[in-house]
């Protein structure tokens, strides 16, 4: 037997001598006697604020009162030693009087993390904390070895058990008041020694792992719970403890105590107390609770085990110089929260396509997180992508994540493998395996069943393709599972060799998908998520405002979704959130990413000017003939011209770097341009440069009456980005204009009276509890299978005679003039913002008209064969039962059209710039369409709530159903959309006639896919 008994106590909070928590000690020493006697030792942990404000009085009262008496106790009832460890809290540190010099430093700190690596900044910070580390020098048992101010470590032994105690002094930037995220440790510096062996490890903390800055929090909760068996914490005065089992760490426990004198009048009052056994890997947890009556009676208990973290490591302990390459991002990513951002903050599990299907054009598309299980029981797959999808970077989180449940994986890159024959391959294995893992000896012991490998980018092996199988050969061999990947086209090179086709054939082929919005979702949510945000409230606001240009400069795949791309257009997003570049509109995201490729391959930011223009004629040459491609001849002559009227420059030089740039692709004797993205904005830089000459004015003013068209919208649209010229903004606006022009804005005030007499009065509504993220994710995922199918049914033309082209055409005007309004919205005057404002209102309004007017002409007879529908499926029912349903569900549909056509007239002005005009124009014409879309542009986006507006605008639509119904439905969007505080969405509730029941709500019922949960 070796056991051990944690005495745990925490914020103390220490005043004066008549505190009630020290008339306790004496009771609280008589309840761990039992537990205390069945133990081999003894340890009492102190979670942070002994003291209230850090005062030498106060310590000197901890020390006579609190300290001297309960040890006493302990020894004289087990006649042990009891080891004492502890660490400082907030309340530990002298704030008062407030020293500037420190506050500066911790300010430095907190917007550079890495400053905490300089010891001499930690001392000056934690010089607060003095009075606490004289008390502790004289009560720390056994003595502590303290390589910094931030951390030191207690070992001692149980029975010839070895127990460490590492404390971690996170409070050494405390300030008043304490923000929650803002908290700086830098765990790296003591990673030695938190490596060391030990039958238990317990990591002694005053604050839990959600007070620490986003930046830091993911790699001191992964080595506090991958190096210690438990995390015993305080501060926030509630008891709790539990079991955590995650990748890479295994399970880990955590003790979080209650406070023994707590600040709150109400708050319970207590400690923990528990036993380990250092042999079972079990413990005893127990809370106890102190009454104002001064009893202490047991609140809790729980049992737990743990692993033993040395063992548990062992063979599947990775090399730190791999770990460090498992963990890239896959670029040099910075954040405002964070210097680096690494794979972990940031990895999101594709989604892949399976080719492999039994129906003919059937393919299958699956979370790639499934190949885990299925590498596990010995599967093989060939994983495709094109360039920079993200192949290795699944394979790094394959292998992070087989690690973590006791897998061996090998990670190869066959571009490193020039292989001679069977014995080089094996050396050559040998060496990857001694690179990736401490102890290769233990990896080499792993039984086949065990090992997994993960071979990547196989069409670039260095030797020839003919020792694919010789490397497949052995693979099989040695391991169970196997995932390869390979560049989108490689399996149908691989077909000119039958041995290597022969060898891939158990191999099942998927592809690796872009990221659609769902996935895009995700990552952005993990991005923002690195900034310290207090509220899920604020951080749908944050994900709002990025996604929604993220969204907008990847439109429909204008840029490659894959997240190398999203991640650069993430960070140049948070550069320019911050103010470190300066520009306005999506033309900075695309010039951004355009920029950082040419940049990549050497172009100097003085080359740029010379390099766009370059690219510029080349893409209106491809505009002009019509052409997606063209001929290396054809680039020649344009070259020529280029050199003649500008500079000289070289072909196979430029094509050259512009093929590795990815700005260009070069297929046989042609090239084109790699990504939509590229050719379009510099079509669009082209236009904008030559608008002074007649030509290019007509074809800009074609263009125009043609956006219905996708090549025509995109081209215009991209010019719009590169320039505000007066003139195409108002051909934009007349064509936006003549969309319906022979009706007049439907208004909803009395232009709806035959609707309203379908229904009595304004409903009162019951919805399921909202469930948040889980509606964003289902809103996104249906918003991807739209696309899909968009997809396979988008027209090269358009019968513009059909309700479809023309809504189609006033859609795209109306979007391109709502981002000339967002791109422009402080150079453009208001008169002309206010009058483009009118003109995106007015063009759904008109077309809603068009379209209720010819519902309304054809009402009676589309009622009779509801009825007839009716009958068939309700046969039983009254005429009066019937008539009921029919008019509510026709009402319904109606009610649906006009929220749409609403909510896209606001969703294409949704700007908080755009506040104040929105705002004038609709004061200047306040009919209840201008009103309603007005408070959608709020409800639309997670902004605060305009409670006083749409209460009154409630009040004025009550004898109004058809557009209180509108109201209502924009105002149950954002509830079932976006965080929300309660007091708010009760308000908002009452006043849309909005209950909710109990129940969670469920996802939107939709037609069956392939996909795979």
């Amino acid at each position: 037997m070796s056991k051990l008994a944690v005495i745990h106590l925490s914020d103390i909070h220490i005043h004066g001598s008549a505190d009630s928590c020290l008339r306790h000690i004496e009771a609280i020493a008589e309840t761990c006697y039992t537990t205390a006697r069945a133990a081999d030792a003894c340890l009492l942990a102190i979670s942070g604020d002994i003291a209230f404000s850090g005062t030498v009085a106060e310590y000197r009262i901890a020390d006579t009162l609190l300290l001297r008496p309960l040890l006493a106790a302990l020894q004289q009832e087990t006649g042990r030693t009891v080891q004492v460890a502890m660490v400082p809290g907030n309340h530990d540190c002298t704030l008062r009087p407030r020293d500037e010099v420190r506050e500066t430093l911790v300010q430095a700190v907190i917007e550079a993390p890495d400053k905490a690596q300089l010891e001499e900044i930690v001392r000056l910070c934690a010089r607060v904390q003095d009075n606490f580390f004289d008390f502790a020098s004289r009560w720390l048992l056994p003595v502590a070895e303290q390589p910094s101010a931030l951390f030191w470590q207690q070992r001692f032994d149980v029975l010839g058990e070895p127990v460490l105690v590492s404390s971690l002094n996170a409070a050494w930037m405390s300030r008043l008041p304490e923000v929650q995220g803002q908290m700086v440790y830098p765990i790296t510096r003591f990673e030695p020694l938190l490596d060391r062996p030990a039958a238990l490890h317990l990591a002694l903390v005053h604050h839990p792992l959600n007070w620490y800055a986003q930046a830091d929090y993911q790699q001191l909760r992964r080595r506090l719970r991958q190096r210690c068996s438990a995390i015993l914490s305080g501060h926030e005065h509630l008891a709790n403890t539990g079991q955590i089992a995650e990748q890479l760490s295994g399970n880990s426990l955590f003790f979080e105590a209650p406070a023994l004198q707590a600040h709150e009048a109400d708050a319970d009052q207590g400690f923990g107390l528990y036993l380990f056994d250092l042999v079972s890997k079990q413990v005893d947890a127990s809370t106890f609770l102190i009454g104002h009556d001064g009893r202490i009676r047991p609140a809790t208990r729980h049992h737990h085990t743990w692993e033993d973290k040395d063992s548990a490591r062992s063979a599947l302990d990775i090399a730190p110089a791999f770990a460090a390459e498992l963990n890239d991002a896959g670029g040099n990513f910075t954040h405002s929260a964070k210097e680096r951002v690494t794979l972990e903050d940031i990895f999101v599990w594709p989604d892949l396509r399976d080719w492999e299907s039994k129906e003919i054009n059937t393919l299958k598309t699956r979370s790639s997180q499934e190949l885990v299980g299925k590498l596990q029981k010995g599967r093989r797959f060939t994983v495709y992508g094109d360039e920079k999808a993200g192949k290795t970077t699944l394979l790094y989180w394959l292998f992070r994540e087989l690690l973590g449940q006791g897998y061996a994986p090998l990670y190869l890159l066959a571009n490193n493998l020039s292989i001679k024959g069977g014995d080089d391959l094996e050396r050559r294995i040998v060496r990857v395996i001694e690179s990736e893992y401490r102890h290769p000896d233990l990896f080499a012991r792993q039984p086949r069943e065990r090992k997994i490998l993960l071979l990547d980018d196989i069409d670039r092996l260095r030797a020839e393709l003919h020792t694919l199988p010789l490397i497949l050969d052995y693979a099989s061999r040695h391991f169970s599972g196997i995932c390869l990947t390979a560049t989108t086209g490689f399996e149908v090179t691989n077909l000119t060799s039958k041995e290597a086709s022969a060898a891939l054939a158990p191999f099942v082929a998927v592809e690796l998908l872009r990221f659609g919005f769902k996935l895009r979702h995700s990552l952005i949510k993990k991005w923002c998520s690195l900034s310290a945000v207090a509220t899920k409230a604020e951080l749908d606001q944050r994900i709002d405002e990025v996604e929604s240009i993220v969204n907008a400069v990847i439109g429909r795949q204008l840029v490659p979704e894959y997240p190398i791309y999203l991640l650069i257009l993430l960070q140049s997003c948070e550069q320019h959130r911050h103010g470190e570049i300066q520009n306005s509109g999506l033309s900075f995201y695309y010039q951004y990413l355009i920029t950082k490729s040419l940049g990549e391959v050497g172009v100097k930011p003085t080359e740029l000017d010379e390099h766009f223009n370059y690219l510029s004629l080349l893409a209106w040459e491809l505009n002009r003939q019509g052409l997606k491609a063209i001929e290396l001849g054809e680039l020649g002559k344009i070259n020529a011209e280029f050199s003649r009227r500008f500079v000289t420059v070289d072909l196979k030089d430029r094509l050259t770097l512009l093929t590795r740039a990815l700005i260009l692709t070069r297929q046989g004797d042609s090239c084109f341009f790699t990504y939509p993205y590229v050719y379009y904005f510099f079509v669009g830089r082209y236009l904008a440069r030559n608008l002074d000459q007649p030509a290019i004015r007509a074809w800009v003013e074609d263009s125009c009456k043609k956006l219905y068209l996708r090549d025509r919208a995109l081209t215009v649209m991209f010019l719009t980005h590169h320039v505000d010229n007066q003139w195409v903004i108002e051909l934009i606006c007349q064509v936006l204009r003549e969309c319906f022009a022979d009706k007049k804005p439907i208004e909803l005030n009395g232009d709806t009276k035959y609707l309203n007499k379908l229904v009595e009065t304004t409903a009162q509504l019951t919805f399921p509890q909202p469930d948040v993220e889980r509606n964003q994710l289902a809103l996104r995922e249906f918003s991807d299978q739209i696309v899909e199918a968009e997809k396979r049914h988008e027209p090269d033309e358009y019968d513009m005679l059909s309700f479809a082209a023309r809504w189609n055409l006033l859609n795209k005007t109306a979007e391109i003039l709502g981002l000339i309004l967002k791109n422009y919205y402080g150079s453009l005057e208001r008169p002309q913002k206010q009058a483009m404002i009118r003109e995106v209102f007015d063009g759904p309004m008109r077309a809603l008209r068009l379209w209720l007017e010819q519902i309304a002409a054809s009402l009676p007879d589309f009622i009779e064969e509801l009825r007839q529908i009716e009958h068939e499926r309700h046969a039983k029912a009254t005429v009066e039962e019937a008539e009921q349903r029919i008019k509510h569900r026709l009402f319904n549909l109606l009610g649906w059209v006009a929220t749409n056509a609403v909510a896209s007239a606001a969703s294409f002005v949704a700007s908080d710039k755009l506040r104040e005009d929105i705002r004038e124009v609709v004061q200047s014409n306040p009919t209840n369409a201008y009103r309603l879309i007005e408070t959608a542009t709020r409800l639309l986006r997670p902004n605060t709530v305009p409670l006083d507006k749409i209460k009154t605008l409630a009040k004025d639509l009550d004898k109004n159903p058809y557009a209180f119904g509108v109201l209502q439905s924009l105002g149950l969007y954002h509830m079932y959309m976006f965080h929300m505080d309660e007091p708010t969405r009760q308000s908002l509730s009452n006043a849309l006639k909005i209950s909710f029941s109990a129940t969670r709500t469920l996802t939107p019922r939709r037609k069956k896919n392939k996909r795979l949960k």
